[in-house]
C-alpha cells in the first residue's frame, strides 16, 4: 500500500493567461477549463483535468496515477519539443495517428453501442426474471399448503379407523412424495432465477454509473447561452435497487435548473427544479426505483452563462 502525490493547481488568470488563452477542455467532460478551477495534469500525456473529473475515473489516465508536479501550458511543452523542422515531422506522424485515432473511435463508439443495447437486454431479463420469481414463491406456498393438509389427512387417517377406509397411509405416503418432489423443483427453480437476478445486478451496477450507499459525487460544469431546455447537460446515474437521494444544484452566477428522466424519457414526477435566480436548486431525500436516470442541466437565461457543481449523495 503507498500513497500517491497528488499536484492540483487553482487556475488563475492572471498567472496563467497563456493556458487559459489556449482554451483547453477537460477531456473527460469536455467541459472549458476557466479561471479559478481546480486542476491537475496526467503525467503520462500531460492533459489537464478539472479535478473533480480525475477523482470520477478513479485517479486514473494513460494506465498511471501520477500527476505533474509543475503547471505547463502548450506553448510550454511546445518550446521544449525544438526546432520547426523536428515539429513538421513529429507533426506528420501525429497526423497519421489522430487517422488511426478516428478509425478507432469509431469502432469504439459501435462497441459502446452494442454494449448498450446489452445493457438494455439485461435490465428486461432481470425484469423478467423478478417476475418469475414471484411466480415460483407463490406455486411454491401454494404447495406447502397442500402439503400440509395432506398431512393432515395422514394423521387423520392413522388416528381415525373410519378414515382408513377412504384413503390408505400407503397411497396418502404416495400423493406425499410427489408433492415433495414437486417442492424440491420449485425451490431449486427458484434458486437458479435468484442467482440469474444477482448477476444481472452485479452487470448492470457498475453501468454506465452508480454509487454505492453513503457515497457522494460532485460535477463541476459550465452553462452556456446555448445550453437551453432543448440542450441540456447531461449526467447519467444508474440505480440498481431503489434508493434515496440528495441532489444539489448550486455555484451559479445565473438561473441553471434541473430535472430527472428515466431511461425512456419520461420525467420524474417531482424532480424538476426550476427556482428561479441564482439560488441552489435541491432535491433531499428523493426517493428513485430502480432504473437509468438522466439528469438533465439547463440554463434558463439565454443570454448569460454560468458554472455551476453538481452534487450527489445516496442514502
Amino acid at each position: 500500500m503507498f500513497l500517491l502525490s497528488i499536484h492540483i493547481y487553482e487556475v488563475d488568470q492572471t498567472k496563467h493567461s497563456t493556458f487559459l488563452s489556449e482554451e483547453r477542455r477537460d477531456p473527460f467532460t469536455k467541459e472549458r477549463i476557466k479561471h479559478g478551477d481546480r486542476i491537475v495534469f496526467c503525467t503520462g500525456c500531460k492533459s489537464a483535468f478539472i479535478y473533480s473529473s480525475w477523482q470520477a475515473m478513479g485517479g486514473k489516465h494513460c494506465n498511471q496515477y501520477d500527476t505533474l508536479s509543475e503547471f505547463v501550458s502548450l506553448e510550454a511543452m511546445t518550446i521544449r519539443f525544438g526546432n520547426v523542422p523536428k515539429l513538421q515531422g513529429r507533426i506528420k506522424l501525429l497526423a497519421s495517428a489522430c487517422i488511426l485515432f478516428v478509425v478507432a473511435i469509431s469502432g469504439l463508439g459501435y462497441f459502446a453501442y452494442e454494449q448498450y443495447q446489452h445493457i438494455k437486454s439485461l435490465e428486461s431479463q432481470n425484469r423478467n426474471s423478478n417476475s418469475d420469481i414471484l411466480s415460483l414463491e407463490q406455486e411454491r406456498s401454494e404447495s406447502q399448503e397442500k402439503l400440509s393438509s395432506l398431512q393432515d389427512k395422514l394423521i387423520e387417517g392413522i388416528t381415525n379407523s373410519s378414515c382408513k377406509s377412504q384413503v390408505s397411509t400407503t397411497e396418502l405416503k404416495k400423493i406425499l412424495a410427489v408433492v415433495e418432489k414437486n417442492i424440491n423443483c420449485v425451490l431449486q427453480e427458484s434458486k437458479d432465477y435468484k442467482q440469474q437476478q444477482d448477476l444481472y445486478k452485479e452487470i448492470l451496477a457498475g453501468y454506465p454509473y452508480s454509487l454505492g450507499s453513503r457515497q457522494s459525487i460532485e460535477y463541476r460544469g459550465y452553462l452556456n447561452s446555448s445550453n437551453g431546455s432543448s440542450n441540456p447537460i447531461l449526467y447519467r446515474l444508474y440505480v440498481p435497487e431503489g434508493s434515496r437521494f440528495n441532489f444539489s444544484l448550486s455555484n451559479m452566477t445565473a438561473d441553471g435548473d434541473f430535472e430527472i428522466r428515466t431511461s425512456t424519457g419520461s420525467l420524474v414526477k417531482g424532480s424538476k427544479r426550476t427556482s428561479g435566480g441564482t439560488q441552489s436548486e435541491e432535491l433531499k431525500g428523493f426517493y428513485l426505483y430502480s432504473d437509468a436516470y438522466d439528469i438533465r442541466i439547463w440554463n434558463y437565461n439565454s443570454d448569460r452563462s454560468t458554472s455551476f457543481t453538481l452534487s450527489i449523495f445516496k442514502y
